[in-house]
This record gives structure tokens, C-alpha cells and sequence, in this order.
């Protein structure tokens, strides 16, 4: 019978090496955090005050604490301590707007959109809102009282026959103006005349349109402001000419008074001489007679 064969040795660097590697890592991992630990546990003083104070810092940044929770806000009065900030913006807005009008067009001043064409309701409505809003004793801005003056005077013009004659034909003018001109360039503009064929409304439909656009109505604005600018001008002209008409007259009347008052005066001064020339006259007749005896 064969002998059976030797049991073979385990090979160099085998299992039980691997098992001696991995148990000596073990061990040094375990020296490693021991050391880490010991080194963390004599910590500078110097450090560990720093450190101290960081967080004495950190803490005193904190909030602190309030002992007792503050009281829930009313949403009632936040929604009218809001409101109340609304209506004192809206109300600086429209001085704001009052002031930077042509004072010449009351129309501007209170806001009616339709101007001379406006209805005696439509204007004692604007007159209402705007002196509502800038009234001095609700309207905190600096020239409230001036704008509410102007807002008064806009709307006594408007009341006064002659001056709203004279604005709305100055502002039917200025329309005209801007109408013809408009005729114009249109006249001759393919797309324009092709748009008032195909409209239902024609030409006359697309011009209703275009004047109520904000551009006609600023047009219309500033040349209102214009014409209105000039018919001030000549009524200034004309009153400045009145007015040294009136003074030139009035001293050629004063001047006629003092002569006539002269007159008067020394009428009165020879009614007064009178008797007394009558009485020289007899002495020198006497004398004369007395001579020629």
C-alpha cells in the first residue's frame, strides 16, 4: 500500500498572517483615539478661555427671553392704521397733481376729463372729490391751503358765465386745431383710409377713437394751455392799456377840476372887491369934479 501523503504546511503570509495584521491595525487605532483624547483633555488655558469667551458671545447675542409674550396686534386697527396711510398718500398725490397744473384751465385743476363738453353735474363732482382730499384740516401737506384755494377758484370760474365762455371757446378752438391738423395727415394715408372703409363706424368712428385716447387728450391739454396762455397775455395787454387809459383820463379830469376850482376861486375873490372897486370909483369921480372947480 502507498504511504499517505504529508498534511501541507500553511504557506508563508497565509490566513493566520492576515489575522495578525488585522488585529495589530485594531489595536493602534484604539492607541490613536486614547492619545487624541488625552492630548484634547490637556487643552491650552489660553485656548480654552478663548473659547469660553466665544461662547459667552454667542450667547450674549442671543434674544433674550421675554418673561412675558407681547400682546397679539388687532388686525382691525392695522387695517385702519393702513387705510389711514392710503388716504394720506392718496391725498399728498393729488396736491402734488394740483400744483403741477396750468391754473389757467380750471378744467385741468379739478381733473374733468371732457372739459368744455362737461355736463354742470360732472364739474360740481370734481369740484366735490378734489376739495375733499386737499381739504387743510384732513390733508397733511405743506401747501395744502394753497392747493385748496386753487381748487375753489377752478371751480368759481367754472360758476362765473363769461370766464367758462371764454375757456370753452378757447378749448373748442384749441380741438379744432388739432382736428385739422389730423386732416391732414391722414389725407392722403392708404392704411388709414383703408381701416375707416372696412370700420362699420367710418372715418368718423376711428376719429371718436383717437380723441378719446390719453395722446389726443395731452395734444388737446398742452394746446389748450397755449391758446388760453395767449388770450391771457392780450387780456393783460388790454387791461394794462385800459388801465393807463383810465389813469390819463381820470387826471385830465382832476386837472380840469383844479382849473375850474381856480376859476371859482377867483370869481368869488372879484364878488368879493366888487363894492370896494365901486367905492374907489365914486372917490375918484368926487375928486376929478372937485378939480375942475
Amino acid at each position: 500500500e502507498p504511504e499517505p501523503e504529508p498534511e501541507p504546511k500553511p504557506a508563508r503570509g497565509g490566513t493566520n498572517d492576515i489575522d495578525k495584521n488585522t488585529n495589530t491595525n485594531t489595536n493602534m487605532s484604539s492607541i490613536h483615539k486614547e492619545t487624541t483624547d488625552h492630548n484634547n483633555q490637556k487643552q491650552d488655558p489660553d485656548d480654552a478661555s478663548a473659547d469660553a469667551s466665544a461662547d459667552a458671545a454667542d450667547a450674549a447675542s442671543l434674544p433674550a427671553a421675554s418673561t412675558s409674550s407681547a400682546p397679539a396686534a388687532d388686525p382691525e386697527s392695522l387695517l385702519r392704521e393702513f387705510m389711514q396711510d392710503v388716504s394720506e398718500a392718496r391725498r399728498s398725490g393729488e396736491c402734488e397733481r394740483v400744483l403741477g397744473c396750468f391754473k389757467l384751465n380750471p378744467y385741468d385743476i379739478l381733473s374733468v376729463g371732457s372739459q368744455e363738453e362737461a355736463s354742470a353735474a360732472e364739474i360740481r363732482k370734481a369740484f366735490r372729490q378734489a376739495s375733499l382730499l386737499v381739504h387743510p384740516d384732513k390733508c397733511k401737506h405743506p401747501h395744502a391751503k394753497v392747493v385748496f384755494e386753487m381748487v375753489n377758484k377752478a371751480y368759481k370760474d367754472l360758476q362765473d358765465e363769461e370766464v367758462k365762455k371764454d375757456v370753452d371757446a378757447t378749448i373748442k378752438h384749441a380741438r379744432g386745431e388739432l382736428r385739422r391738423e389730423r386732416q391732414k395727415l391722414v389725407k392722403k394715408d392708404n392704411a388709414y383710409l383703408a381701416a375707416a372703409a372696412l370700420r362699420k363706424g367710418g372715418a368718423e368712428h376711428l376719429e371718436k377713437e383717437y380723441e378719446s385716447s390719453k395722446g389726443f387728450q395731452e395734444q388737446l391739454r398742452k394746446k389748450a394751455q397755449e391758446l388760453l396762455t395767449q388770450l391771457e397775455w392780450r387780456r393783460r395787454q388790454i387791461g394794462k392799456r385800459l388801465k393807463g387809459e383810465k389813469q390819463r383820463v381820470e387826471e385830465e379830469e382832476q386837472k380840469s377840476a383844479q382849473e375850474f376850482k381856480k376859476k371859482l376861486a377867483g370869481k368869488k375873490t372879484w364878488e368879493k372887491g366888487r363894492d370896494k372897486r365901486v367905492s374907489n370909483w365914486r372917490d375918484f369921480m368926487q375928486k376929478k369934479k372937485k378939480r375942475k372947480h
